[in-house]
């Protein structure tokens, strides 16, 4: 790219004069690089993009106060400028609007026309998402988190961020498509689904067949071993039974909860096993303690 069409983040024609190096950088993102060429010195502080006092055309090196265009070539900076952040960017093909209640620009067509903001969590957000659905699981300041993926800023990251549908967690949308190649939907924080539950098939990896070898395990482990443990509680063989029923669920459970076939599926799916062990359990001491009756 040539020197003078902008920086490796934004294309423009122009340098904004940094307030806390006194150096003159294309961008704030540029600023905050530790790799930055054109530094004669590292700067430590981030680059406040609210205090940009001045700016220097980079055709004719005029300096000057903030504008969307120059004074002495008269031409444009950028397509888009916003005199707020210092923002100058040429390509924008997904729209850019500045959000007075983030303080920033985001990439959208504007607030009300693509996106809308929500107070609580300190995002803007699309409008296919309902503000009754959201506020259920809108977590206050959410997105000033860190990403749990990356554990770099989100609220002013330039990227895109994606909210879980079920736990209001934001991450950002590049790491969450990166987290979705390994095969799971679970949020790394929470573990509930980050995708509504229809749509998990689309986003997950395909799931394969059961085998002969997984079908004969998930009986051995679901019916084999519950009945082989009421049996020997039933003849009270070991004197604690009780604490043999609770031990029998908790393996069988463990089972259901970390077994290789539950790759991708949801907690509350899994936890039906552990009910479905119990219940299992159960119902073969009621029968095996009939049986004893009759005999």
């Amino acid at each position: 790219m040539p020197p003078d069409e902008g920086c490796k983040h934004y294309r423009n024609k122009c340098e904004i004069l940094a307030p806390c190096c006194s150096e003159y950088v294309r961008c704030f993102r540029c600023h905050d690089e530790e790799d930055y060429t054109n530094h004669t010195r590292r700067c430590d502080k981030s680059l406040d993009c609210s205090n940009i006092s001045a700016i220097r055309c980079v055709e004719c090196k005029l300096e000057q106060a903030p504008a969307k265009e120059c004074k002495g070539c008269h031409i444009a900076f950028a397509e888009y400028v916003c005199l707020e952040c210092s923002l100058y960017r040429q390509d924008c093909p997904d729209g850019l609007y500045h959000c007075p209640d983030c303080g920033i620009c985001r990439v959208g067509e504007g607030l009300g026309i693509s996106h809308w903001h929500c107070h609580s969590c300190s995002a803007c957000l699309f409008l296919d998402i309902d503000r009754e659905e959201h506020s259920k699981v809108c977590r206050p300041l959410a997105a000033k988190d860190d990403c749990c993926i990356c554990f770099e800023r989100m609220h002013d990251s330039p990227e895109e961020l994606v909210i879980g549908h079920y736990c209001g967690h934001f991450l950002h949308k590049s790491c969450c498509d990166a987290y979705f190649q390994t095969g799971k939907i679970q949020c790394p924080i929470c573990t509930r689904p980050l995708v509504k539950e229809e749509t998990t098939t689309r986003t997950s990896p395909p799931r394969r067949d059961w085998t002969m070898i997984q079908w004969v395990t998930k009986v051995i482990i679901l019916v084999i071993i519950p009945a082989i443990i009421t049996y020997f509680t039933t003849l009270r063989l070991i004197d604690s039974r009780k604490i043999l029923d609770i031990n029998g669920i908790f393996v069988v459970g463990i089972m259901f909860l970390f077994g290789p076939w539950q790759q991708g599926r949801p907690w509350r799916h899994r936890c039906y096993g552990i009910a479905l062990a119990g219940a299992t359990i159960y119902l073969f001491r009621l029968l095996l303690k009939r049986l004893d009756r009759n005999n």
